[in-house]
């Protein structure tokens, strides 16, 4: 498979940085060679191939170190770093602002941007045009910009400091919302569960239910897509109507289950451990449902290589093991909110990466695309940088006692 154009310019810029710095954190040390040591055990026992390893290893070494390398270039000042990426995302809801109104007036150049992106796609719902900017599909909005929604919410129920002006936040809300994307409105609900489970007062349950009561009129309007994503889970819940070739699947729902079903029977052959970085396209084609069920032969067979799940993707080729770490990461560098402290900065940070990682978990499977990575280097930096907060402010109370 050819290295897609992403990849290139992380990898140039790595390299830059490398010879900037000329040096490696002791982090990113561990993990580079943790996964390169997991990862040949498993081309040496045969599980995996040497090609399928090298090609992802190379790829995710590159973001790490290029993740690293950015947070220190920002002398780990992780608010410089979200003013970048919110400067991206307005360029991104810029194209969306145009690609809707066109939309509007029927001006097809302005929906339609494969004149200039080969890749790009665009989907009506219902005739409604569901918002992808310059992305090949919603899905993208869903996860690239879920950080941007989750530091727009907040600004809109006034929880400071604020990381976007409120007319920023406004417009990137439009956009997420009018993605239509199942993925966007799951990353809504984590973001409005956080927010309850943490921060809610008279002024924000009535916010929260000002962008409920606009959400579920756009959610209507979805409401095909989504009833057939909705009625496809519940066959497959119930495991009714499963086996026949006139089953009402969707294509999006078969995906998912079929590479949740190859996981399943990956790791139930390994376990502990998985079959490697880049595995998961080796087990796709022994146990997809497409080539082991004659009835499942006219299914499509999207996301062989990346899983559709970055939780499925981890299960399968990194088994329990990775999947413990992985939480563990998650779990012990989260900030949680406090009312001991006088800022919610760092709490507010944490949510916002956390919320990549959730989408990410449940939709998308790649393991490093639309900074997934930089914003987990950003999650264990802002753990770091509240734990000098803390001590700062108790070294200052010590004094004022004193």
């Amino acid at each position: 498979m050819p290295i897609e154009p992403q990849e290139l310019i992380i990898v140039v810029l790595c390299l830059f940085f490398a010879v900037r710095y000329l040096t490696i954190t002791k982090e990113a040390l561990i993990v580079l060679l943790g996964l390169f040591a997991m990862g040949t055990a498993q081309v040496i026992a045969g599980n995996n191939t040497a090609f399928l390893f090298g090609k992802i290893y190379i790829s995710i070494s590159a973001a790490i170190l290029f993740s690293f390398y950015v947070v220190r270039f920002f002398k780990y000042d992780l608010r410089g770093i979200i003013r970048l990426y919110i400067t991206g995302v307005l360029i991104v809801c810029g194209f969306g602002i145009i690609q809707f109104i066109s939309s509007l007036i029927g001006f097809s150049p302005g929906y339609d941007f494969t004149w200039f992106f080969p890749s790009h796609n665009y989907v009506f719902e219902n005739g409604m045009l569901r918002i992808n900017s310059y992305y090949s599909e919603p899905s993208i909005i869903a996860q690239s910009l879920s950080p941007a929604f989750f530091l727009s919410l907040c600004r809109v129920l006034s929880i400071k400091p604020f990381f976007v002006k409120r007319w920023e936040a406004f417009v990137i809300i439009f956009i997420y919302v009018f993605s239509l994307s199942s993925l966007a409105f799951i990353a809504i609900f984590f973001s409005i569960l956080l927010l309850g489970l943490h921060y809610l007062s008279l002024k924000r349950i009535i916010y929260i239910g000002l962008l409920i009561g606009i959400s579920v009129p756009v959610l209507l309007a979805n409401m095909h897509g989504l009833k057939k994503r909705v009625g496809s889970a519940l066959i497959i819940l119930k495991n009714d109507d499963l086996t026949g070739k006139n089953h009402s699947i969707d294509a999006s729902t078969f995906t998912l289950y079929n590479n949740l079903m190859v996981a399943k029977e990956n790791i139930s052959r390994h376990p502990f451990t998985g079959t490697g970085l880049g595995s998961h396209q080796i087990a796709f084609f022994k146990y997809s449902l497409t080539r082991t069920n004659p009835l499942f032969a006219h299914m499509p067979e999207y996301n062989y290589n990346d899983a559709g799940s970055l939780f499925v993707r981890v299960l399968s080729e990194m088994g329990v093991i990775g999947m413990f770490f992985y939480i563990i990461f998650l779990f012990f560098n989260f900030v949680k909110r406090s009312k001991k402290y006088s800022t919610n900065e760092y709490w507010i940070i944490s949510t916002a990466c956390l919320l990549i990682v959730l989408v990410s978990f449940v939709r998308k499977g790649h393991y490093f695309n639309y900074g997934i990575l930089l914003f987990m280097v950003m999650y264990y930096y802002n753990h770091k940088n509240f734990k000098i907060f803390k001590k700062e402010l108790q070294e200052k109370q010590r004094l004022l006692i004193a």
